[in-house]
C-alpha cells in the first residue's frame, strides 16, 4: 500500500523543543500539566494502600486538609525536617482521595514530584516511595485494584526514572496476563506507551493500542493546553513545548502503526491532521513516521 500526506490547512510552523528554567511560573506550569495529564490518563482515580513501615513522626489533625498537609511537607523538606516530610507524603499518598478526591490528578503527579526531590536529599523517602511502588506491582500480579494500582505504579516510576520497570511489567503482563494488560493500557496510556517507546517496545505497543482513540486524546489534550497557554499569555517556550509534545506524540502513533503493519490506520490518522486547522506544520515528521521512524523522544525535554 502507498501512504500519502495530503496537506491540508494552512498551518503554523514550529521551532525545536527544548528545555526551560525553573523559575516559580514554570515550575507551576509543569505542575499543571503534571495534573491534567494524569488527570486524563488516569480517570478511573488510583488506589490507597497501608504503610508497610512509615515511621509515625507526625500525627495528623482531627480534621485534615489534604492540600494543606501536601503544601506543609513541601515547606519541611524545604526546612530540613525531612523525616516529618515523608511522614506527611505518605499521609497524602494514602489518604489524600478518602478527604477529597479531587486530589487524585495532584496524589500522582506533582506530589510525587516533590516525593521524588525529597528522596535525593532523604534517602529514606526514596527507598518508601519504592516500596509503594513494589506493593502497587504485586497488588497488580494478584489482581486486587487492578487499574487504580497499575497507575499508581507507573505513576511512580515515571518520577523516578525508572521507564525500563514499568516496560518489564507490562511485558510480563501482556506475556502471562494479557486480559488484564489490556483492561490497564487505555487507562495508562498517557505515561505507560512513552514508557514502552523509550524501551523500543513497538510490537508490544501495538497490540494494544487503539488508533482512533488515541489520537483524539492526544488532539484533545493538545488543544486544551494551548488554551491554557493562551488564557494565561505564556510565553512562546510554553507553546513551543505544546506544539513539539503533540507532534511527537503523534509521530510516534503512526510510526506504531507502520511497524504493526496496521498501514491504514496510520493512514486514517494522516487524513485526520489534514483536515484539523490551527495546527503546527510537521510535514518532514509525518513522512518519517511513515517510514516507520519514530521521533527521538516520545516526549519533549520539559519532563526529563
Amino acid at each position: 500500500m502507498t501512504l500519502q500526506f495530503h496537506s491540508g490547512d494552512e498551518w503554523r510552523g514550529v521551532g525545536e523543543g527544548r528545555g526551560l528554567g525553573r523559575d516559580k511560573t514554570e515550575i507551576d506550569f509543569m505542575r499543571f500539566i503534571f495534573i491534567v495529564l494524569i488527570e486524563v490518563a488516569l480517570m478511573t482515580g488510583c488506589g490507597t494502600h497501608a504503610a508497610p513501615s512509615a515511621v509515625s513522626t507526625w500525627t495528623p489533625p482531627r480534621h485534615p486538609s489534604p492540600e494543606a498537609i501536601l503544601n506543609e511537607a513541601e515547606d519541611d523538606a524545604r526546612a530540613g525536617r525531612y523525616a516529618i516530610a515523608l511522614a506527611k507524603q505518605v499521609w497524602f499518598y494514602q489518604n489524600a482521595l478518602k478527604y477529597d478526591p479531587a486530589q487524585s490528578g495532584v496524589r500522582v503527579s506533582f506530589a510525587l514530584l516533590d516525593w521524588a526531590q525529597l528522596g535525593e536529599a532523604y534517602p529514606p523517602a526514596l527507598e518508601q516511595l519504592k516500596v509503594f511502588r513494589d506493593e502497587a506491582a504485586e497488588h497488580v500480579r494478584h489482581g486486587k485494584d487492578v487499574v487504580s494500582d497499575f497507575g499508581d505504579f507507573v505513576a511512580i516510576n515515571e518520577h523516578l526514572d525508572d521507564d525500563h520497570n514499568t516496560s518489564q511489567f507490562f511485558a510480563w503482563l501482556d506475556a502471562n496476563k494479557p486480559e488484564m494488560a489490556r483492561a490497564v493500557f487505555e487507562p495508562s496510556e498517557q505515561l505507560l506507551l512513552p514508557a514502552l517507546v523509550k524501551n523500543k517496545e513497538y510490537i508490544l505497543c501495538g497490540k494494544y493500542v487503539d488508533a482512533d482513540a488515541s489520537f483524539k486524546k492526544i488532539l484533545q489534550f493538545y488543544r486544551h493546553m494551548m488554551e491554557h497557554v493562551n488564557q494565561h499569555d505564556d510565553g512562546g517556550d510554553m507553546k513551543t513545548f505544546e506544539r513539539q509534545d503533540f507532534i511527537n506524540k503523534t509521530t510516534t502513533l503512526i510510526a506504531i502503526l507502520i511497524i504493526n503493519h496496521r498501514e491504514t490506520d496510520a493512514q486514517g490518522i494522516v487524513d485526520k491532521i489534514a483536515k484539523e486547522s490551527g495546527l503546527p506544520e510537521f510535514k518532514a515528521e509525518i513522512q518519517r513516521s511513515l517510514n516507520g521512524e519514530p521521533p527521538a523522544s516520545h516526549r519533549p525535554p520539559l519532563f526529563k
